[in-house]
């Protein structure tokens, strides 16, 4: 005959033991349909849209401003006078030889045409020197037959105009002297690429300047 207190401390040694964890099968489709779906399906977490840094590209910068720049005018038209007036030397001298040699008064009235065409030509190129314009912060320098005129391009009393577009062969700068007579530079002195948005710019504080006084005395 086992002892009693035996058979109870081996149901506590039996209860105290882990369980086995349960196990669910799935139902064979001969079997019929599955009476427990949830404990098969199949759980994925939501999933959430996927999120981008947001990337902040810089705003386009508008055109450089030259600070300060020189140009000079196209001197093709000097080129060909330079190149007439050499020849002009070259036949003055053998209009010269001739003269010397033969002492006839064809000669001299030869010498005599080819200096004075060689002369003129000389006056006319001197004449007609290439503009030169300087830029240096708003100031702007013309030199041209034999003048020189100072313009401030953030002055709201100076006149401007601006006229084309820039580089096109159109394009030109109008600029209002003292005497009331307008100088014009064009595209085949400057670089209107360069001296256009450096207009505008200044011409923009001289507005601003301009509507600040009127503010200021209340007009």
């Amino acid at each position: 005959m086992s002892d009693p207190a035996s058979g109870s401390e081996v149901t506590r040694d039996l209860a105290a033991q882990p369980k086995a964890p349960e196990t669910h099968f799935d139902t064979p489709n001969w079997v019929g349909p599955d009476r427990h779906p949830e404990w098969h399906a199949t759980h994925i977490p939501e999933q959430t849209e996927p999120t981008h840094d947001t990337i902040e590209r810089p705003a386009a910068k508008g055109p450089s401003i030259v600070e300060s720049a020189h140009w000079v005018g196209s001197s093709t038209g000097r080129t060909a006078v330079g190149l007439i007036i050499i020849a002009g030397l070259m036949a003055t001298l053998g209009a010269g030889v001739l003269t010397w040699r033969y002492q006839t008064g064809d000669a001299a009235v030869l010498l005599g045409i080819c200096a004075a065409v060689t002369v003129g030509l000389w006056t006319v190129m001197a004449a007609t020197k290439p503009m030169v314009v300087d830029l240096k912060g708003s100031m702007l320098t013309v030199r041209h037959h034999n003048t020189e005129d100072v313009f401030n391009l953030s002055d709201p009393f100076q006149v401007v105009e601006l006229r084309g577009a820039p580089g096109s062969p159109s394009w030109s700068l109008a600029l209002g002297r003292r005497d009331g007579s307008m100088l014009v530079v064009g595209s085949r002195t400057v670089r209107s690429t360069q001296l256009h948005p450096a207009v505008v710019h200044y011409r923009l504080k001289a507005d601003q300047v301009r509507d600040d006084r009127d503010k200021r005395f209340g007009r």
